[in-house]
């Protein structure tokens, strides 16, 4: 099949879909979702600033022309926001043959003009279950992991790896848990993505603590994905702090019990799926956050892995993108 992709710039998960589409055989051409993406332009965006959409509009004006001559039989958007409907629906009459399929990895409440979009698609996923209870449109589907389990998983040399971006309360907690697990005796190392400056900024404004922290590590580059895996290898435990308005699993989540290391996490939710084990998994509590010293102890427990294997990533593209392709465009309620 040919699939026309678009996806922002995300930690890689734009390329990871592309990958796993080629490597089960589909032809993948990939657009950036944004035309831009500085932080004043993310700003910009959500403020539909009419000087800035022109230039939004001229770009999917252009990848209008340059697609035009290719027959696609599936068009996936990944977490818009940029895209505006009128030229949404222009790319439908072109390719008035394909299935739109829109997939979302952050909470509407953090993206409302997404909605909007969402009429124009026939189908529509996202990773966060309150959401999709409260806009029936859409149909939950976790994320994914993109390495295959190892056969053997390394013994952790670092009792607690966390690796994200700095926002909500991430620092609190992560340094809150830090402190507690190196009075024990425990290894923890803690890095945070900066996005920009402003953004550094904000955060410092909201928690003064962030300036003085000696136990966080800081970059405005985020770290490379080898880096990234190659450190969760090294964990013995790793932490998840989820956005506070989202309620789906992170890809963090999925990432690490894929890898077969156990997780602490904030989002009580995860007690819902499958594959949760209160051997691998410990929900704690995001205002008062602690870890027992015996979660460190003994190995991942491998009861529940048939359950987790079925969030490697070829299994999500084949659920969210390839299980509509003998299907028509006549699934969208829209139509």
């Amino acid at each position: 099949m040919n699939i026309l992709l678009f996806g922002p710039e995300y930690f890689g998960y734009t390329t990871i879909i592309k990958s796993s589409l080629e490597r089960l055989g589909h032809k993948t051409v990939v657009y950036d979702e944004r035309h831009s993406n500085s932080t004043i332009d993310k700003v910009l965006i959500r403020l539909g600033f009419a000087g800035f959409m022109r230039a939004v509009s001229k770009y999917y004006d252009e990848i209008i022309r340059e697609t035009a001559r290719t027959s696609f039989d599936i068009i996936l958007f990944l977490n818009p926001e940029t895209i505006p409907v009128g030229k949404l629906k222009r790319l439908r009459e072109q390719q008035n043959q394909a299935i739109f399929v829109i997939y979302l990895w952050d909470s509407l409440r953090n993206k409302r003009r997404t909605l909007e979009l969402a009429e124009h698609f026939d189908y529509c996923f996202s990773f966060d279950p309150v959401d999709c209870d409260l806009h029936p449109r859409f149909k939950h589907h976790p994320l994914f992991f993109s390495k295959s389990p190892p056969l053997v998983p390394k013994e952790g040399s670092i009792d607690f790896v966390f690796i994200g971006t700095l926002h909500s309360d991430r620092f609190r907690v992560a340094e809150r848990l830090v402190e507690q697990l190196r009075t024990s005796g425990r290894t923890a190392f803690i890095f945070m993505y900066v996005p920009s400056r402003l953004v550094f900024i904000r955060e410092v404004f909201r928690c003064p603590q962030i300036l003085t922290s000696r136990l966080i590590r800081y970059s405005f580059i985020p770290m490379e994905r080898a880096e990234v895996e190659r450190l969760f290898e090294e964990a013995k435990c790793i932490l998840d702090v989820q956005h506070t308005q989202q309620s789906g699993l992170t890809v963090r989540t999925l990432e690490s019990l894929g890898a077969r290391k156990k997780i602490a996490t904030t989002n009580r939710h995860i007690a819902k799926y499958s594959f949760f084990d209160s051997e691998n998994i410990l929900i704690i509590d995001r205002n008062n956050p602690l870890i027992p010293e015996d979660f460190f102890d003994g190995s991942f427990s491998n009861a529940r892995s048939q359950e987790i294997d079925r969030y490697f990533i070829d299994n999500w593209v084949r659920d969210v993108v390839l299980s509509h392709k003998h299907q028509s465009r006549s699934g969208g309620s829209f139509l």
